[in-house]
């Protein structure tokens, strides 16, 4: 029987890519994403991304018996308040990293009855659209924009979990200067699918160290 996994998503682009994306690439889990807010009463779900209103989703998702483990999908860009906070080490994965353990350990802290290793914590580096710079192709062909701006990018960055998190840098502003008009759940669901996730996997260390602990838990 396969195992079922609670992913507590940021909005409704990071649930569209657990159910049509995720669940594909890893067919031998049972994925069930949960918009924030939703389990604690907000009817629309999703943004103002701040530890309490996770708390009062991670409660009764780490207590529902149908969920054998639960994760997050969070952009790191925007965090709101209440998180842990880290060193600001250079490279922001490391960064990153650092606040996916803090957040573990304060989980701990706050749900000392919850189970040894059913939680999951992810942050993306830096929104969910530094993911869709995996592909720069496969965005100029969506997207109709000349390859070379967003080769440019990845070449200024050094790589996509590197199109850093400025208020005017984030990725997910990039793509709106260079388009004018981004309608993001539209575009990144359209832009998820070209890329592909093999593809952010091998362009996205991060996310594919991610992808790696969940196919662990089909073991």
């Amino acid at each position: 029987m396969s195992k079922n996994v609670a992913v507590i998503c940021e909005g409704p682009t990071e649930r569209i890519f657990v159910e049509k994306l995720l669940s594909k690439y890893i067919p031998n889990l049972s994925f069930h994403p949960i918009l924030l807010g939703i389990c604690a009463g907000n009817s629309c779900g999703g943004g103002d991304i701040i530890y309490g209103r996770f708390k009062d989703d991670f409660a009764p998702a780490s207590k529902d018996p149908r969920y054998d483990y639960v994760t997050t999908l969070f952009d790191y860009y925007g965090l709101g308040a209440g998180w842990p906070e880290v060193e600001q080490l250079d490279n922001p994965r490391d960064r990153v990293e650092r606040l996916e353990s803090a957040t573990l350990e304060l989980i701990k802290t706050d749900f000392p009855d919850s189970e040894e290793g059913a939680f999951i914590p992810f942050f993306l580096l830096h929104e969910f659209e530094g993911l869709l710079f995996s592909d720069t192709g496969a965005m100029n062909r969506v997207l109709r924009q000349p390859q070379e701006i967003f080769d440019k990018i990845i070449e200024e960055c050094g790589e996509p979990e590197f199109v850093n998190g400025g208020v005017d840098t984030a990725p997910s502003k990039r793509l709106k200067v260079i388009c004018g008009n981004y309608p993001k759940v539209k575009n990144n669901r359209r832009l998820s699918k070209a890329v592909t996730i093999e593809k952010m996997r091998q362009e996205c260390p991060h996310f594919r160290d991610w992808l790696t602990k969940l196919e662990s838990l089909t073991d």
